[in-house]
């Protein structure tokens, strides 16, 4: 009876990994869209941040050519306050852009993985609980701005 049941079970994990397989392949398409489209907004988020950037540095800039000498030291800090305000958003955009390529990457290993052992796949997805922490730091850092 025991091995009946062992029979069945190992039949119904087989059904699972064939349909999930399957649900893998059909979705590739969409799951690498998706990265990409994320990886374009996070572009267009990071342009956008540095037309801001050169325009509040040329704003401080001409603020501090319009001044005496004892505020140009004030506008030089000020300056480089801005600078750094921005460098900081422009890194937690690009941590964020690596961490979407980390996933898409994971995602690659996740459909290698579905056609190998379970070994190999609870590698894999040991992995990618990795990556999902490093992305939860990179939403942090975003989150942060």
């Amino acid at each position: 009876m025991q091995g009946l049941f062992a029979l069945l079970q190992r039949g119904l994990d087989a059904y699972r990994h064939k349909k999930l397989r399957e649900l893998m392949t059909s979705s590739h398409g969409d799951v690498a869209r998706v990265l990409g489209l994320m990886r374009k907004l996070a572009d267009v988020y990071a342009e956008g941040l540095r037309g801001e950037r050169i325009q509040a540095i040329n704003f401080v800039k001409c603020e501090i050519g319009q001044s005496d000498l004892g505020d140009k030291y004030l506008g030089r800090r000020e300056l480089a306050r801005v600078g750094a305000d921005y460098d900081k958003a422009l890194s937690a955009i690009a941590t964020y852009k690596a961490a979407l390529q980390k996933l898409a990457d994971d995602h690659d290993r996740i459909r290698g993985a579905l056609a190998m052992d379970r070994d190999a796949m609870t590698r894999t997805l040991k992995a990618i609980a990795a990556t999902a922490k490093e992305l939860d730091k990179a939403h942090d850092a975003v989150a942060k701005l």
